[in-house]
């Protein structure tokens, strides 16, 4: 399967530019750059992944540089920035500057979208149609990731925080209306399958699985049933790897001893989050010494990547990475690609409701100096009514308040109205706070 828009559109262009131009940056005002599995090769998605140490550093530079809104999404298959308040110019920027790639090298990887593309495209991401494997849920725990950090960094605003609950009432719906999501498996049940190709299978052997997040859980649940000799849990936080080891009945030893760890080994799985190989070239080396020739099967999940592939090769060991297991991820899907028209047409009618919900929201102001303005209109004739009528009892008084409002509503509600549901577009909205000598937010 090709990347989502090449599914809906020609190469490049939005499916939705020719419908809804006017809407794409005036009501949702969400920025988009990003690479993929579809746009580079795991060597490059390795240099600009954001492990979870320079989170942090990448978004204060976004907040440094003035942008209202931040949110990154470092997966193994993708990252990408969506944004508000900035240009894609110096999102990229601080990108390659992030990431130590030149911006000459990072260019030709990158896509950028706006409004519209950007919603449409992060509903397909949170809904497991642009995954590598179709229909995964692993990006639902990442994007809930992504966004608390952001949150926590206070970069989470009005639209980002309205953006991720729609894409994420999406995904629900098509996980829960289609059967994209139905038998599908998982980075971590993908590279536990391959890892048994090339070993005979996994049953007893000695397995190694660095780090303790979402996917090295899988793979330990995955090798549960599978009866193998010993399972060993290594992470950095000693307590995250005895965790898992209690829970599937393994073994936990502190990241001081991943050396010996390797040294009796069958088979490694790595799903770290660092910025650098845990297991380098000098690693890499003394393991081999120890190892004394014995095949090492090491599946590395890492974006970066966590071992030096060129050590690897050197010490003849068998290393699978993403880029292979993606190779394997199209077994298993034809049901599930059966899904994706059904899938798509959700996606709309819930893009549609959103694209709508920005245009409400991106009138308020408009309406509230308009309905500001009215009941300023009311009072100072009301206050003039009064002197003029001083003769009045109480209750014929109330009559000729009640009688002002309702002309006043009678007078706006057609206005109020079309901004809502036809004259929507930002320069309608404009024409209207001119006509009436108004500023949005007030008079």
């Amino acid at each position: 399967m090709g990347s989502l828009e090449e599914d809906l559109a020609p190469k490049g262009e939005c499916p939705f530019r020719r419908e809804r131009e006017s809407n794409l940056t005036a009501d949702t005002p969400v920025g988009l750059i990003g690479i993929s599995y579809h746009t580079a090769t795991l060597q490059v998605r390795s240099k600009v992944g954001v492990a979870a140490v320079r989170l942090e550093q990448m978004l204060r530079r976004f907040a440094e540089a003035g942008f209202e809104e931040c949110l990154v999404l470092s997966t193994c298959n993708r990252t990408e920035v969506y944004f508000v308040g900035g240009s894609h110019t110096e999102a990229q920027k601080i990108l390659a500057d992030g990431s130590g790639v030149e911006m000459e090298d990072l260019e030709p990887h990158l896509y950028a979208k706006s409004g519209a593309c950007a919603a449409h495209h992060l509903f397909g991401v949170a809904s497991g149609l642009d995954s590598a494997v179709l229909g995964e849920t692993e990006i639902l725990a990442q994007l809930k990731g992504a966004v608390t950090g952001a949150r926590e960094r206070k970069l989470i605003g009005r639209h980002l925080d309205f953006l991720v609950r729609c894409s994420q009432a999406a995904s629900r719906r098509v996980r829960t209306e289609t059967d994209l999501c139905r038998n599908v498996t998982s980075i971590g049940s993908l590279a536990v399958r391959n890892a048994g190709l090339g070993t005979d299978g996994l049953a007893g052997k000695k397995v190694v699985v660095v780090g303790a997040g979402k996917i090295a859980e899988r793979i330990a649940k995955d090798l549960v049933p599978i009866g193998v000799e010993a399972l060993v849990f290594v992470n950095r936080t000693f307590a995250n790897a005895e965790s898992l080891a209690a829970r599937y009945g393994g073994n936990a030893f502190p990241f001081s001893e991943l050396e010996g760890c390797l040294s009796q080994a069958d088979v490694v799985f790595t799903a770290a989050s660092c910025d650098n190989p845990i297991i380098d070239f000098d690693m890499v080396q003394r393991v081999s010494q120890l190892r004394e020739s014995r095949q090492l099967t090491l599946v590395d999940l890492g974006v970066p990547r966590n071992t030096d592939p060129s050590a690897a090769a050197k010490a003849a060991w068998h290393v699978l990475d993403m880029d292979a297991l993606m190779g394997h991820c199209e077994e298993n899907s034809a049901k599930r690609s059966a899904s994706i028209p059904k899938a798509l047409e959700i996606m709309d009618e819930e893009l549609d409701e959103y694209l709508t919900e920005c245009t409400r929201r991106s009138a308020g102001p408009a309406i509230e100096a308009l309905v500001n303005y009215g009941e300023q209109v009311k009072d100072e004739n009301l206050r003039w009514a009064e002197g003029k009528l001083s003769h009045l009892s109480e209750k014929d008084l109330k009559v000729v308040t009640d009688l002002a409002s309702r002309m006043v509503k009678g007078f706006l509600q057609t206005p109020i109205r079309e901004l809502k549901e036809e004259l929507t577009s930002e320069q309608y909205r404009d024409l209207v706070l001119k006509l009436f000598h108004l500023e949005a937010g007030g008079q």
